[in-house]
């Protein structure tokens, strides 16, 4: 009985259908290609009895580029294509490899695993020679034979006035982020070929691509490609050219830079604002910059621009600052520091806009605090450095910090005080000399008037001898009068008293006026 249930499962078994992938195989339209540089090749994949994901790469995309980096065939049978471009001379290798397992029928084969390669060879494309007695190899079999030349050579490129040299068709040159146009000239190897796509052209960041193009005399043409790379930005290297170029500038700054003190000088010379900029190589962030205004810069001391950004050993520093939560920046690899250098650094991963932060420095014995509540935008802030010690960028306020005094406030202070004293002896010596004319010109009067004293004296002398014999005159008259107004009182007695009294001051008033009259003489 139980031989008889066993052999009924094994035939149940049979009958089930099963689903067997075995691996399949497809085919390309070529193995090895050779190529001269721009030109294109369509590569046909075929299948007769697989299907699935085939994923198409290039060993070198500069050299060979494919159109795209998969196909899929769904169907037994069928057949894809793509493209692949030819770039610089060289060689590369275009790799079809199976990825996916689609098989779901017993008749259908998986391509998973399988792979073809192909071989791709670009060449220069060769330059004809100038040909001292063209002649045609074929003469025509009708007409004079065509002798005309056929060379589309260069006997020379430059851009900006610097001769390339080429790699088959192509020139490549690399220029700094400050060179924003590139002047292409060509020469012509044969005088009668024309040539095309010269002149000025604007250059992006990155790599610029332009056709040269040189026909010959007879109507053929050769296209050469002239590759201009512009730097993302410039480097210390530039500093020269860079402060030659209008406006400000802007330089990134590498991991074993030094500003020397030539550079620096040259800057203040400039009376520029050079922008040092520190960025993180993987993510393209700015991390700082530092600032070098002309106009600011006290010193002009070498100096390593390279700031610690991560403190490995700084228990010392927390101790001293009670353990206050913050970023800490290292500056004691700078060197000397000229006075006048503005950092401006990034925050916005600790803070947000609008905090307000304090700055602490450590010198190894006691905590300083340079500036307070500096405010956080666009996720920076900035601050003066100095010293090239270890510095604190905190929200907590460190109590037992020292407090810089401000040079600069003190200065200014000074100077308002020797301003004030420069005014007050300025307004006395204008007082003093002030005095000192109108004393002079009080002794030149007093002079004056002893002189006219004297004068006036003499003048009084005279006029009192005058006065004197007017007076005497004035005198006998009154005398001779007063004797005849005693004869007619005499004769008046019998007259009331009245009367004779008023006849009797008739006289006095008489001579009392001439009296007066001799006084105004």
């Amino acid at each position: 009985m139980k031989k008889k249930n066993l052999i009924i499962i094994l035939f149940a078994l049979m009958l089930l259908p099963f689903k067997v992938n075995a691996s399949g195989s497809f085919g390309l339209s070529t193995s090895s290609i050779t190529m001269y540089p721009g030109e294109s090749r369509t590569i046909t994949i075929s299948s007769s009895d697989s299907v699935g994901r085939l994923n198409i790469s290039s060993s070198n995309g500069g050299v060979a580029a494919v159109s795209t980096g998969s196909v899929f065939i769904d169907t037994v049978g069928a057949s894809k294509s793509f493209t692949i471009t030819s770039g610089s001379v060289g060689s590369a290798t275009i790799s079809v490899v199976g990825s996916d397992n689609y098989a779901s029928y017993s008749d259908m084969v998986s391509l998973e695993g399988m792979r073809r390669n192909i071989t791709v060879n670009v060449i220069a494309r060769p330059v004809a020679p100038t040909p001292s007695n063209p002649t045609p190899s074929t003469p025509a079999p009708s007409g004079p034979a065509d002798t005309r030349s056929t060379n589309t050579g260069l006997s020379k490129l430059t851009v900006n006035g610097k001769e390339l040299t080429n790699s088959g068709n192509v020139f490549t040159l690399e220029v700094s982020n400050y060179v924003d146009k590139a002047n292409i000239a060509a020469v012509v190897a044969d005088s009668k070929s024309k040539v095309t796509g010269t002149g000025t052209m604007d250059l992006k960041v990155g790599e610029n691509s332009f056709n040269v193009v040189v026909t010959a005399e007879r109507g053929n043409t050769t296209t050469y490609v002239v590759k201009v790379i512009r730097k993302d930005a410039n480097v210390l290297s530039d500093l020269d050219e860079v402060l030659k170029q209008n406006g400000d500038a802007s330089i990134q700054i590498n991991e074993n830079d030094k500003l020397t003190k030539d550079q620096i000088d040259k800057i203040i010379s400039s009376k520029k604002k050079v922008t040092l900029t520190k960025v993180d190589p993987e993510t393209k962030k700015t991390l700082y910059s530092l600032i070098l205004d002309g106009n600011n810069i006290k010193s002009s001391n070498e100096f390593n621009p390279n700031i610690v950004l991560v403190v490995e050993d700084n228990s010392d520093m927390e101790e001293a600052i009670n353990y206050a939560d913050g970023i800490y920046l290292d500056f004691s690899k700078c060197g000397d520091i000229p006075k006048g250098i503005v950092l401006r650094y990034f925050v916005g991963d600790k803070y947000k806009d609008n905090d307000k932060v304090n700055l602490y420095s450590y010198d190894g014995s006691k905590v300083i605090q340079l500036k307070e509540n500096i405010e956080v935008k666009d996720g920076y802030i900035e601050f003066g450095i100095e010293d090239n010690v270890r510095h604190l960028i905190s929200k907590a306020k460190v109590l037992n910090a020292e407090v810089k005094k401000n040079d600069i406030n003190i200065w200014f202070i000074v100077s308002i005080i020797l301003a004030v004293v420069s005014a007050c002896l300025f307004f006395m010596f204008i007082s003093l000399r002030t005095k000192l004319k109108k004393s002079k010109e009080e002794n030149i009067t007093n002079k004056d008037s002893v002189q006219v004293e004297k004068k006036n004296d003499t003048v009084e002398i005279t006029d009192t001898k005058n006065t004197e014999k007017v007076k005497e005159e004035t005198i006998k008259d009154d005398v001779s009068k007063k004797e005849e107004v005693i004869a007619e009182t005499k004769k008046l007695e019998k007259l009331d008293s009245t009367t004779v009294v008023e006849k009797t001051e008739e006289p006095v008033i008489i001579s009392e006026v001439k009296e007066e009259q001799v006084e105004e003489l």
